[in-house]
């Protein structure tokens, strides 16, 4: 019995989507700054976990976080820009919370609005920087 489990092929950990997910967030952890402010739509304390800064705890962005998929682009650009932060991610539970269909037209929107560019996307997560 020990040996099936010690020599089993683990999952990619509870939290993740998928493993693309978490090979995106390690390549934030990699290629961005120490503390670099980063906003996710869901859950950011995963952006936390490697060493990006999302002020989890502080009212405002708490309360952003439950509309900030249901604003203008130009609104929620804005509002990022006041908060500092520099990159936004849309990741699998961003899907997971508001489906593949409302996900993809959210970023069809950012991409053509020309205030967020992409720097990274895999099959589980989409960087972008706010421009």
């Amino acid at each position: 019995q020990k040996y099936s489990v010690n020599t089993a092929i683990w999952p990619f950990g509870i939290g993740w989507t998928s493993q693309q997910e978490l090979i995106g967030y390690v390549w934030l952890k990699e290629n961005l700054p120490t503390n670099t402010r980063v906003f996710t739509f869901t859950e950011n304390y995963f952006v936390l976990g490697f060493d990006m800064y999302s002020c989890i705890w502080c009212d405002d962005i708490k309360e952003y976080t439950k509309t900030a998929f249901n604003k203008t682009i130009e609104e929620l650009r804005s509002w990022l820009k006041k908060k500092n932060y520099e990159y936004l991610v849309i990741d699998g539970r961003t899907v997971r919370k508001f489906g593949v269909n409302e996900t993809n037209q959210m970023v069809q929107k950012m991409a053509s609005s020309g205030f967020f560019r992409p720097v990274k996307q895999t099959e589980g997560i989409l960087v972008l920087r706010i421009v």
